[in-house]
C-alpha cells in the first residue's frame, strides 16, 4: 500500500510540473521577438544544411520533402515576425 502512495504522489507532482511550466510558456511577458527571431534564423540555417545534405546524399523525395516543407514553413514565420 505504501507503494502505491508514493507512485501516485510521484504521478501527481508530475502532473503539477506540467501543468505550471506549460503556463509559464503560455505568459506574453515571457517572449522576446528578438530571441524568437533569432531561433528562426538558426532553424532556418539548420534545415538549409539538413537539405543540402539531403541532396548531396540523394535521399528520395519522401524523406526531403518534409524537410523543405518545414524551411517553408520556418522562412515564412520568420518573414511574418520581421
Amino acid at each position: 500500500m505504501p507503494e502505491a502512495v508514493a507512485v501516485v504522489a510521484v504521478f501527481f507532482i508530475a502532473v503539477v510540473i506540467y501543468v505550471a511550466m506549460w503556463v509559464k510558456s503560455r505568459d506574453p511577458a515571457f517572449l522576446d521577438p528578438r530571441m524568437e527571431v533569432i531561433r528562426l534564423e538558426h532553424h532556418s540555417k539548420w534545415l538549409e544544411e539538413r537539405l543540402a545534405v539531403a541532396r548531396g546524399e540523394n535521399w528520395g523525395v519522401e524523406m526531403s520533402a518534409p524537410i523543405s516543407a518545414e524551411l517553408a514553413a520556418t522562412k515564412d514565420e520568420l518573414a511574418r515576425l520581421k
